[in-house]
């Protein structure tokens, strides 16, 4: 099948998964932990030697947004093909996404499920839909959603795996967090295992598999907030609610003339008002100890948002702050804004597209912080918006991992202004 020792590719906390998942002793295997715990690289593994191994099986995998699915779950099959070393014996097609094991046709196939209400069941040349994995569950709304897709997909044969892998959201209320509190009073009686793992489960039987500013973040995290590295590294579920952004990570207070003296990496973010406020939003990063302050805002609403006029206004208060030629980081959907800007001898610019320049992937960012220090004086909307900003309840009364719609534009400019630092990994 492949002639890579299993156990130079996967760590050995997940040997005894990998036992259960060969003897078929469950059907539905749940992946948990913090960042780094080689979780995803497991299942792709997984995947791929299931395939290999059950003639009839073909596999779908599914993320929550279609436009996520290239540059993750694609790649991380591919990846997981390269190092079993059997990448000669698959087929690798970008349009459509499919990965087709060439001795017999089957297919991993990649499906987003933006409206799960037009999933449809897929049919294969050779086989059935054996293998399904959720990446990122915990960005599906709720079990009823995912039970929905596997009754659409799971049939026409005998065998199936289902796998489902993603990191705790913090409340104690989210879905995901309540479905593996029930798969664990439920072991040794249903057909569901759950598993748990973090970076250090990895790091000292194979440190070459964690990067050193992996290493970095996670001990900056474990001295600045404890509750955040339990969270983020070790898996743990530590908030109660449905806030966005933990208490430990806000705070609000004046930042002084001499703190702003001392800023060297600054930044400006501009949303675009429509319906929704015009922000303007100037940031400082200090990238040693990952403490992002929001200093400076203006906000506009209805006629005032006009680009006109908030053309003028950007170009005073760049004349205020002597940085006439500074990047305006923009919305890139705003492109008629930044086009007049530009005619205008603005710098404004797209905000960079980290992964999807989506909002989860900016709150990310912004959750890995220290510290995000607010001026309520100078950045009155910021100091509002982070600390009530609050995911998403589902019709079942649990949170979702759905970020909200509204009351978020200074949060989106702040966001922004942050992009070539996300970009740059920082």
């Amino acid at each position: 099948m492949t002639s890579v020792k299993l156990t130079e590719v996967i760590a050995s906390a997940f040997f005894a998964a990998w036992k259960h998942i060969k003897a078929h002793d469950f059907a539905h295997f749940w992946f948990k932990g913090g960042r780094n715990s080689t979780k995803s690289s497991f299942v792709s593994i997984a995947v791929v030697l299931l395939i290999i191994s059950n003639p009839d099986a073909n596999a779908v995998i599914f993320r929550k947004v279609a436009n996520t699915l290239a540059d993750s779950v694609y790649e991380q099959i591919a990846w997981a093909c390269d190092i079993l070393g059997v990448s000669h014996l698959f087929h690798f097609s970008k349009s459509p996404l499919r990965i087709t094991y060439k001795s017999t046709g089957q297919q991993i196939r990649f499906k987003g499920c933006d409206d799960p209400r037009r999933a449809k069941s897929q049919k294969f040349k050779h086989g059935y839909c054996a293998i399904v994995w959720f990446e990122e569950v915990d960005e599906f709304g709720s079990i009823e959603e995912i039970d929905q897709l596997l009754a659409t997909f799971l049939r026409g044969g005998s065998l199936f795996w289902a796998f489902y892998t993603y990191n705790p959201p913090r409340s104690v209320r989210n879905w995901t967090n309540k479905e593996a509190k029930a798969i664990a009073a439920e072991v040794g009686k249903g057909d569901r295992y759950i598993h748990h793992s973090t970076y250090l489960d990895i790091v000292d039987e194979h440190p070459d598999w964690v990067s050193e500013q992996a290493h970095l973040e996670a001990e900056r995290a474990k001295e600045k907030r404890p509750d955040s590295y339990r969270h983020m590294w070790l898996g743990y579920v530590v908030g109660t609610g449905s806030e966005v952004f933990p208490d430990d990570l806000i705070n609000i207070r004046p930042i002084t003339k001499d703190e702003r003296d001392t800023f060297d990496c600054v930044s400006i973010g501009v949303d675009a008002g429509s319906v929704h406020p015009w922000v303007y939003e100037r940031v400082a990063f200090d990238v040693d100890e990952r403490v992002l302050y929001i200093f400076d805002e203006e906000t506009r609403t209805g006629s005032g948002a006009h680009d006109v006029k908030t053309c003028e206004l950007l170009w005073n208060k760049l004349e205020e702050a002597d940085s006439d030629s500074a990047d305006l980081w923009c919305d890139s959907a705003a492109r008629g804004m930044i086009l007049y800007y530009q005619d205008n001898g603005l710098n404004a610019r797209k905000a960079f597209k980290q992964g999807l320049n989506s909002p989860k992937e900016r709150i990310a960012w912004m959750n890995r912080l220290t510290c995000i220090v607010i001026d309520p004086d100078t950045a009155p909307m910021a100091a509002r918006q982070f600390p009530a900003y609050e995911y998403v309840q589902n019709g079942h009364g649990d949170i979702s991992e759905t970020l909200p719609k509204i009351d978020d534009d200074a949060i989106d400019a702040v966001g922004y202004a942050a992009s070539p630092w996300i970009k740059g990994r920082y």
